[in-house]
């Protein structure tokens, strides 16, 4: 009696200990998430209107500020091609309740993404929640949404006006729903995946590649949770695993045909843009462009630590969570790989922004890296070292100047502009940038797009392509009024008596 009560003690006891360590383990996740959503929130919210408004953000506003939804859509088709006009709806209501002032404007983009932090930690959970990681998924799961909150490639795009912080969120939140409906089945996560695969290629068209990517990466799977019970058959089991990538398959074939019979119109006015070089802007990319992106969203001293960081996470858990591991670097590479193809074989569209959603898996590994160090006081100096080294990245971005400066431009062009008279804007798609800055002016209905109209003064972008038409504008307009970042104000020659 008296020997067994210590092992009695013992037993009693180890329970409770366990328990503390796990309510100690979820405080901890717990503060992570908390510090990740206000350390996101405040980078994404502060100087929101510091930088001017880009020609590009100049296309949204217009279609945003149309009279009714019905012209919003309309309007959207015309002016931003490429994408169905979800972000200018909602911004088009946005603008109803906050007003039209660009940090005003911005700020939906900015609520997104930091909305965004949370999805990241969801996703990353359930991709790691394998039999006996379960604790170790979550603190994955906040050190994931932790680094998403403090890398530039999120915020910048979290600052603007245009789509990407919609798409990003749409794209992420249909991989939520993917692995949910891969792993645990039922109706809701089936029909929630095609509503939002269908709105995630809506936000912008090359969402189109990530979803190709699930279906090519299938095979790689987490380990389904449908369980088969012991009085099922074999055959059974067969085919309820048999079963779920047809699921998978028919709730992805769903959405893209929900897309399709929307989006019939848009795709039309996309494709006469296209064939017209609404993409010519971009250059072909070289055959290391997916290395790259990397490199150059998160930074050139952040990259390698990452890097290091989500292979060791990758290798260490590879044969105990291959699916897992597999599934995040297809998310990871074959999204770009198949823009990098789609580059070489029909036009140009490699661009960091067409692949954004690509970031969440890694900052996924190198949150899986980090909680595979072999002790706390490693893991917490890991995440410090790769979080320094992406907000000094964040830092240096800041510190330089960016972007044309349209509204100095717009003010010099309407200063002592004779009455009736117009402003000729090159390239003409960045007019409505101009009639923003003029909007409150007696100027507003100045701007017109430099494609042959009469003007008086000439606004032109430093940076257009079309280097022949803009010597000819320069040639029209020889009198220089200022020279700015980016952009040039000139006026047309004296006449002579």
């Amino acid at each position: 009696m008296t020997i067994a009560q210590p092992a009695d003690a013992c037993a009693r006891a180890a329970p409770a200990a366990r328990a503390a360590t796990s309510a100690s383990g979820r405080l901890v996740t717990a503060g992570l998430l908390l510090a990740a959503l206000a350390l996101g929130a405040s980078l994404r919210f502060s100087g929101l209107g510091a930088r001017e408004m880009s020609a590009d953000e100049g296309a949204t506003w217009a279609a945003a500020a149309a009279p009714s939804v019905a012209a919003v859509v309309r309007r959207q088709a015309i002016l931003n091609p490429g994408k169905l006009a979800l972000q200018e709806v909602a911004l088009h209501g946005w603008m109803k309740i906050f007003g039209n002032g660009l940090a005003a404007m911005r700020a939906l983009s900015a609520a997104l993404d930091t909305f965004a932090i949370l999805v990241v930690f969801l996703v990353a959970r359930e991709l790691f929640d394998e039999p006996g990681f379960a604790r170790a998924a979550d603190m994955v799961a906040a050190l994931a949404a932790m680094l998403f909150a403090g890398n530039l490639v999120t915020i910048k795009y979290a600052q603007e006006l245009r789509m990407y912080a919609l798409a990003l969120l749409l794209v992420t939140v249909q991989v939520w729903f993917f692995l949910r409906a891969a792993r645990r089945g039922g109706r809701f996560n089936l029909v929630a995946l095609a509503t939002l695969t269908a709105l995630a290629i809506g936000a912008h068209f090359t969402a189109a590649f990530m979803v190709a990517a699930e279906g090519l990466c299938m095979p790689f799977l987490p380990e389904t949770r449908l369980r088969v019970g012991a009085a099922r058959s074999r055959t059974a089991a067969d085919r309820c695993r048999l079963g779920v990538p047809l699921a998978l398959a028919a709730s992805l074939g769903a959405g893209i045909a929900i897309f399709l019979v929307v989006a019939a119109p848009a795709l039309r006015i996309g494709a006469g843009a296209f064939a017209h070089g609404a993409t010519s802007w971009i250059e072909r990319p070289r055959w290391w462009a997916p290395l790259a992106l990397f490199n150059k969203g998160t930074g050139t001293f952040a990259f390698p630590v990452m890097g290091a960081l989500a292979g060791w996470g990758a290798w260490r858990r590879w044969r105990r969570a291959r699916g897992a591991v597999a599934f995040a670097l297809a998310w990871m590479w074959l999204p770009p790989m198949l823009l990098l193809a789609a580059s070489w074989a029909f036009s140009p569209m490699f661009v960091e922004r067409y692949a954004l959603w690509c970031f969440v898996p890694f900052f996924i590994l190198t949150a899986l890296g980090i909680q595979e160090l072999p002790a706390p006081p490693a893991r917490a100096s890991a995440l410090a070292f790769a979080l320094a080294l992406a907000l000094g990245h964040l830092y240096s971005y800041r510190h330089r100047p960016h972007g044309a400066q349209w509204r100095e431009a717009a003010h010099t062009a309407a200063d002592g502009l004779t009455l009736g008279a117009k402003i000729a804007i090159a390239p003409p798609y960045a007019v409505n940038v101009i009639r923003y800055y003029l909007r409150n002016s007696a100027a507003a209905d100045a701007a017109v797009p430099a494609d042959g109209a009469k003007a008086e003064v000439l606004v032109i972008d430093e940076h257009w392509i079309a280097q022949g038409k803009a010597a000819k504008l320069l040639a029209d307009y020889p009198r220089p009024v200022a020279r700015l970042r980016g952009v040039r104000v000139q006026r047309r020659a004296l006449r002579r008596d």
